[in-house]
């Protein structure tokens, strides 16, 4: 298939490209795909009939994108003088091996290319988001739960991590690997009913599976999306954060996260996909770290490409770490005594990754040199809740989350912040760190408040030292938040169950990330 008179229209000469499953034969005007015979945990390409079934198969599937690129299954035969190439295999038992046909697509048109050469517009990459949310309005669901509930999801994550860690040959992967799996089963436990919640609500779908940017190709007649994942029904099954996700992540890879968030952006009518694409931008990294690895493996490359590969899959797994990463956010949990700020400021740490949190409570007692619990209470503005005391507990709270901002943290201050003049302070402090602050107002019934702050009185390890008199004070004096921009504002009622309360912010949190994205940050 390296001759060009092996083939029976014009061929010049012959351009052969590998992947780990396949050899892809470029001659004159077509593409041939010729599958290697190997086997995967996740793939068996081992016999001749197995490959003729996935060249079907790819054929089938493609055509939902591209049907007029890709034209059919081809028998290889054997003759006298060697082999030759049939004209179609559809129900061809006699053939050595099978090859999918295909038009072939200009090389210097695929979106990887046009992304290292500069030449990607963000008008191409909108026409590329309207055609995957078109392509998933349209395809089946058929199997969602089977494969997008949770537990599916945890079984595919941790399978993949199993793979990575069975191909590494280096201890600087195998701590890559364990940092990883540690954020997987920390982010699929703490959204597992988000993970049923779309699977149930027909997010899921049989999408392509494998969106790399060098599958989409950016031609004069339109864009062609090629190469979808035919060998697994449940590995094409995904949820339409993780097939945007799988695309972005490739983009951020090729140096354009820019792009990468125009695509995302496009799809920020569905509240929840920003709170998930990190997570799938790092599972799809993994993926892709995996496939590496393999390719290092594989004696058909020379030793140059295997450690290519071997060192591609490192920077690939560097990458899944920095999506596991907790979002960059600064979260200003605020409001009356016993509204649920500490609450509420435990449950948005665990959600988004154990992000810190300063409490004014243990920084007023550290200030005073006293442990959290013992107990310091004092009537209003009185001892150490004095306006000048409380005046040092906020600015040594304006200076720690200054100080961890800028180290590249994320954090929460879980604080009543009751004054602008508190509150103007802070933003003021924050104005060097490229931080826009989110207060999260928490209020409730002032019946529930009381009832809580009597049963926090009966907690001998409490931190918080309020009372009802304390809230009932407050309540006089509390500013509101009305000089607050509303895009650097949410109010939520802890009266509702917390997780949905949780939800809330989380959304806000992430699509604020994405829709507030600057080029360098």
């Amino acid at each position: 298939m390296l001759k060009p008179e092996f083939y029976p229209h014009p061929v010049s000469d012959v351009t052969l490209k590998q992947t780990h499953t396949s050899y892809v034969l470029l001659a004159g005007e077509f593409a041939y795909k010729v599958r290697k015979a190997v086997r995967f945990p996740f793939i068996d390409c081992s016999t001749v009939s197995r490959r003729m079934i996935l060249c079907r198969q790819e054929v089938e599937l493609n055509r939902r994108l591209s049907p007029d690129i890709y034209l059919g299954v081809v028998a290889i035969d054997r003759i006298a003088e060697g082999f030759v190439l049939g004209q179609n295999g559809d129900n061809h038992t006699g053939a050595v091996e099978f090859a999918v046909k295909m038009r072939r697509l200009p090389e210097n048109q695929r979106l990887d290319l046009r992304i290292l050469h500069g030449t990607a517009a963000v008008a191409e990459i909108e026409q590329i988001a309207n055609i995957i949310r078109k392509f998933h309005v349209h395809a089946p669901r058929t199997n969602a739960w089977a494969y997008g509930a949770a537990a599916s999801i945890w079984q595919l994550t941790i399978d993949n991590l199993i793979e990575v860690e069975r191909l590494s040959r280096r201890q600087s992967i195998f701590a890559k690997i364990a940092q990883v799996e540690a954020y997987n089963r920390h982010f699929i436990a703490s959204h597992w009913d988000l993970f049923n919640r779309r699977a149930r609500d027909g997010h899921v779908r049989e999408g392509h599976g494998d969106l790399r940017a060098d599958a989409i190709y950016l031609t004069a007649d339109g864009i062609r999306i090629v190469d979808c994942l035919e060998f697994d029904e449940r590995l094409r099954y995904v949820d339409l954060a993780n097939e945007v996700a799988f695309l972005a992540m490739d983009i951020d890879r090729l140096g354009r996260p820019d792009l990468s968030h125009k695509l995302i952006a496009h799809f920020m009518d569905d509240p929840d996909l920003p709170v998930l694409v990190s997570f799938y931008k790092s599972y799809r990294a993994t993926v892709r770290a995996k496939v590496e690895l393999l390719r290092a493996q594989q004696n058909d490359y020379d030793a140059a490409g295997r450690q290519a590969s071997m060192s591609s899959a490192e920077r690939l797994l560097d990458l899944a770490l920095k999506y596991a990463a907790p979002p960059r956010s600064l979260l200003i949990v605020c409001g009356l005594s016993g509204s649920g700020k500490s609450t509420l400021a435990r449950a948005l740490s665990e959600r988004l990754g154990g992000l810190t949190i300063l409490n004014s409570d243990v920084v007023r007692k550290r200030l005073a040199g006293i442990t959290a619990t013992t107990s310091a209470a004092a009537d209003f503005n009185r001892g150490i809740y004095s306006p000048e005391f409380t005046a040092r507990v906020y600015d040594s709270l304006a200076e720690e989350a200054n100080r961890l901002l800028k180290a590249g943290q994320g954090l929460i201050l879980d604080a009543t912040f009751g004054s602008r003049n508190q509150r103007h302070k802070l933003i003021d402090k924050m104005k060097g760190t490229g931080i826009e602050p989110l207060f999260v107002e928490c209020q409730a019934a002032p019946a529930v408040i009381i009832e809580r702050l009597r049963q926090r009185e009966q907690q001998p390890t409490r931190i918080s030292d309020a009372n009802v008199a304390v809230y009932q004070a407050q309540l006089e004096q509390f500013e509101t938040l009305d000089e607050i921009l509303p895009a650097w504002h949410e109010v939520v009622d802890t009266d509702r169950d917390l997780n949905e309360t949780a939800n809330q912010i989380e959304r806000r949190i992430y699509k604020r990330q994405y829709s507030t994205f600057r080029p360098g940050r």
